[in-house]
């Protein structure tokens, strides 16, 4: 997993986090079954899938880009 971002300790702990993971084998597997997973690694090249995490600490949202 390769990210940067920031992460603002103030409040409720925002997160803005971007980057990519190269997901488990397992992972694709089950991730195949709800969303096309070629187009996510036909955009990914050798980098791996590109997330962003948003949210707060408490309540993170991941998202593939």
């Amino acid at each position: 997993l390769d990210l940067s971002g920031t992460i603002q300790l103030i409040g409720n702990y925002q997160v803005r986090l971007n980057g990519h993971m190269t997901p488990a084998p397992s992972f694709v597997t089950q991730l195949s079954r709800t969303i096309p997973v070629k187009a996510l690694f036909k955009s990914a090249k050798n980098k791996g899938i590109p997330v962003r995490i948003t949210g707060t600490v408490k309540d993170p949202k991941l998202r593939f880009k």
